[in-house]
């Protein structure tokens, strides 16, 4: 059978090539005994009988007159010099039946059968194994060297495949689309068929192409697996490794957990390593701790050359009773367990805008008015045409991030930005007899006090500084030392700017409401004395209306730095700081890497 489909695929291609070649060997010894056993009849006209003329067409057809039949020369010679023929299809097997064993003579399908027959794999071979007969050439090393390069333009082709796949897998582009025709796998294949003849005479065929759903899964599945086992390899070549995980749901409502490796070279170069997304079916801290123990088994990593864990501030994760650091610890003492430090960070912005009565409504008003304003299309088109008009280069305003409070800057500057263009759209919009009007009439009002105005310029201010850090913590190269010089820098600034910056702040503040025509609140008067009232008692008085702002900022202020101080692990990072110092020379005292060995 083998040797059949190897026939069956060579003779296929070459078949045409090698019908015209042939028409001057019709000749032979072997086909000369077969037309002497038969005599031609005289053409019969064009009745459904056979016709003479069919042997120009086809040259290889012999009438058999006794049995008004028609066989085929080159069949019969190699079926009697006993060459083994395709007979893998049906179409094989018909021609062989029709044309070598009981004839064929169904005249009114004649030229149509002829046709089939030529151009079939069963014919073909015959053709070629009498040329190469004739030729005295072996007939097997020939076919054993055309297999071989039909082999090679198949893998070549192949090739071509995965490298599609691969490019659109790692652009993070669909494979697949609405219809297979129309997919971005075969309207990428079609394109680089242009360049590709061995691609090009794959895709032509009708099946076995490799190119089916199963194929492309299969195939991203083998490019995955190759992915991993190189990243395992990185890994293993470094010994030891710390884990950072987190967990995420998708947009199908499952649990996933994110998982990944941080390790550093030979050459202390500092790596993160992702390996994948883990279903998992619930996230408390004895089945984290599992899925951990299948994933370092399945990877075959010990747990004993597990340096670090790093998770968010979840109780299932970090936990110091039974949560998944827990564990961990309890059989690798040496895994310190250090909370996500640009997770830390977002801890402290949400503290510092949260925490302050005032900044908490300040900031839902600020969400509130950004989707007013980006929910409508009409509303945002309104909004852009405005902005066109000022000849304002700033972007739109940007929507606030549910989760990452350090990109929430972002947002305020945007709407600080397009301040003016924002009082004129929702003056616009207030006019409008419904219930849009009055919401941006409510809006209005808010945007023209100066209180609202001085919290924007305020927030921005504090927190575009946290926004810088937050953008340093999350690179690859960080080290604790480097941490821990980062948070000194960014409080110690925030020290300053509350020592100094409110005058500074309060000049640009006020600039900014003249410009706006935002009106600058009064000192309120004293409250006057009580008739009754002793001259012991204390004279009621009334604070400034700098004084009554300036409270506002260092509240602001003061929970900004008590998180900061409050939210880090000085003990964790002292520590780590010191081994980091040991590893690269500045420190000899190994009282801290004894203790950690």
């Amino acid at each position: 059978m083998k040797r059949q489909n190897t026939l069956l695929s060579f003779f296929t291609k070459k078949s045409k090539d090698i019908c015209s070649e042939n028409q001057s060997t019709n000749q032979q010894k072997n086909e000369t005994e077969i037309e002497q056993k038969v005599q031609l009849p005289p053409e019969k006209g064009t009745g459904r009988t056979f016709q003479e003329k069919w042997k120009k067409l086809y040259p290889w057809i012999v009438y058999d007159n006794d049995n008004n039949k028609v066989f085929c020369s080159q069949c019969t010679t190699a079926v009697q010099n006993n060459i083994v023929l395709p007979q893998t299809t049906i179409v094989d097997k018909n021609s062989k039946n029709a044309f070598v064993v009981s004839g064929f003579n169904s005249w009114s399908k004649a030229l149509e059968r002829f046709k089939v027959h030529e151009g079939s794999p069963f014919h073909s071979a015959a053709v070629y194994a009498n040329l190469a007969q004739k030729r005295s050439e072996n007939i097997y090393n020939t076919l054993n060297t055309a297999n071989s390069k039909q082999m090679k333009e198949s893998r070549a082709a192949l090739l071509k495949i995965i490298s599609s796949i691969l490019y659109l897998t790692r652009q993070g582009l669909a494979i697949r689309g609405h219809t297979d025709n129309n997919s971005n796998i075969n309207q990428l294949l079609k394109l680089r068929s242009s360049d590709s003849l061995e691609l090009d005479s794959w895709l032509s065929r009708t099946t076995y192409k490799w190119t089916s759903h199963e194929v492309q899964n299969e195939i991203v599945g083998l490019l995955s697996q190759y992915v991993q086992t190189n990243l395992i390899h990185q890994i293993k070549d470094s010994k030891y490794f710390s884990i950072i995980m987190d967990e995420t749901m998708d947009n199908t409502c499952q649990e996933q957990v994110s998982v990944c490796f941080r390790i550093v070279d030979t050459n202390l170069n500092i790596s993160e390593l992702f390996l994948g997304f883990f279903k998992t079916e619930s996230t408390d801290a004895l089945t984290l701790f599992t899925l951990v123990s299948n994933i370092l088994t399945k990877f075959n990593l010990k747990l004993s050359d597990c340096r670090g864990q790093c998770y968010d501030g979840a109780a299932n994760v970090s936990g110091h009773i039974s949560g998944l650091q827990k564990r961990i610890l309890d059989i690798e003492k040496r895994a310190l367990f250090v909370h996500c430090v640009a997770h830390t960070l977002n801890l402290v912005v949400q503290d510092g805008m949260m925490s302050v009565d005032r900044s908490r409504d300040f900031l839902a008003m600020i969400r509130s008015i950004i989707v007013f304003v980006r929910c409508s299309p009409k509303r945002q088109a309104i909004f852009n045409a405005l902005q066109s008009e000022q000849e304002l280069n700033s972007e739109s305003l940007r929507p606030f991030c549910p989760t990452r409070w350090c990109m929430r800057v972002k947002s305020l500057k945007t709407l600080y930005y397009n301040y003016s263009v924002l009082i004129k759209f929702l003056d616009n919009i207030s006019k409008e007899r419904s219930e849009n009007g009055a919401k941006a009439s409510g809006f209005l009002k808010q945007l023209l006090k100066y209180e609202f105005l001085f919290n924007t310029k305020v927030m921005i201010n504090i927190f575009e500084r946290v926004e810088l850090l937050n953008a340093e913590l999350q690179k690859i190269s960080l080290n604790f030392h480097e941490v821990k010089i980062k948070i000194k820098h960014i409080i110690s600034s925030i020290e300053q700017q509350r020592e100094s910056g409110f005058d500074d702040l309060w000049l640009e503040i006020s600039t900014k409401a003249r410009e706006l025509n935002i009106k600058e609140p009064n000192d309120q008067r004293p409250n006057k004395k009580p008739k009754r009232s002793s001259e012991q008692d204390p004279s009621p008085s009334a604070l400034s209306v700098n004084d009554k702002f300036k409270r506002i900022y260092y509240e602001i202020i003061d929970v900004t730095v008590s998180a900061l101080n409050g939210r880090f692990q000085q003990n964790v990072i002292d520590h780590l700081c010191s081994l980091e110092k040991f590893v690269i020379g500045e420190d000899r005292h190994i009282t801290d890497v004894i203790e950690f060995n």
